[in-house]
């Protein structure tokens, strides 16, 4: 499966986190460091969805699905979806056969009527966790995840440095462990 997603511009602010909140959290006034701390944000949401294994915050997504023969039907991987955008669906031959599927969004699953052609099919949709009934639920545990990841990351950003007085403030505990706050989280969005 090839998954192609959209590039988010988050200048310094996450979806998750912004780089006020962020800035608080570590107790930093100045602006000195904000690309800095902008730049962990990104990549603290980078690795959670790579850990949960789906896209956290809504992103249009094109992916690609292989069709077996007897098949009447596939699920995309970054459900729920937007029910306000219809997805785009291409067969094999590049033909876009949407209006043959019944889809339901909640769980990212496409069934057509009859035995689809074998093949890869390319499904362009908009989805992610964000677009869940839970999300109000789950945002505050992921945003407090990100921002744990954040202050882990900020506090170990220069490990090669040979001491404090380099200008930093590393640690010698790298490579990093991932907090087990955060991966409480991770493993909570794993199994819904």
């Amino acid at each position: 499966m090839t998954v192609t997603l959209t590039a988010l511009d988050t200048t310094n602010d996450g979806a998750l986190l912004t780089l006020a909140d962020a800035k608080d959290y570590l107790r930093i006034t100045g602006t000195d460091e904000d690309d800095v701390i902008g730049g962990l944000i990104e990549a603290a949401e980078a690795f959670m969805a790579s850990e949960v294994g789906r896209i956290i915050t809504a992103a249009s997504v094109t992916e690609s699905v292989s069709v077996g023969r007897n098949t009447r039907g596939f699920g995309v991987r970054d459900w729920p979806m937007d029910s306000t955008v219809t997805p785009v669906v291409l067969d094999p031959d590049g033909s876009d056969v949407v209006t043959m599927f019944d889809i339901d969004y909640a769980t990212g699953r496409f069934r057509a009527p009859y035995t689809l052609t074998p093949g890869t099919y390319t499904v362009t949709y908009t989805g992610g966790i964000s677009l869940s009934d839970a999300w109000a639920r789950y945002q505050p545990m992921l945003a407090g995840a990100v921002r744990d990841w954040v202050a882990e990351l900020y506090a170990n950003r220069d490990p090669g440095a040979s001491s404090v007085t380099d200008g930093d403030m590393s640690r010698s505990t790298y490579p990093l462990a991932v907090p087990p706050r955060v991966m409480r989280v991770i493993t909570l969005l794993r199994g819904w």
